[in-house]
């Protein structure tokens, strides 16, 4: 039983140093920006914006124009409208699903 509590404590011990090491790196050197993020001028914009009224008033008038696309349309448009990616991403496997001929497998008995 005591080799089991040794095993045990080890192994929380090399999880709790494993993890106050990582967050001790994080607060010396910090959140390193992604590569990603230079393909994304918005966020770039976003971060560089000084006064949170400019950002709201972009996000205001976005969302306005949204809500005006949005009325009188059914859910499914709504999304469509939302999400365009997801939507065409949608629409094209439901056309490959429809195109698509599965061979129909008949079993013979012997």
């Amino acid at each position: 039983m005591k080799s089991l509590q040794i095993t045990l404590f080890l192994i929380a011990n090399v999880i709790f140093i494993t993890q106050a090491g990582r967050d001790v790196h994080l607060l010396w050197f910090g959140a390193e920006p992604s590569v990603l993020d230079s393909f994304s001028p918005e966020k770039e914009k976003a971060r560089a914006e000084k006064q949170f009224s400019a950002l709201l008033e972009d996000y205001r008038t976005v969302d306005e124009e949204l809500r005006g696309l949005e009325k009188g349309k059914k859910s499914a448009e709504v999304s469509d409208i939302r999400h365009p990616f997801l939507a065409s991403s949608e629409r094209h496997r439901a056309a490959t699903l429809a195109r698509a001929r599965f061979p129909r497998i008949e079993l013979s008995r012997p």
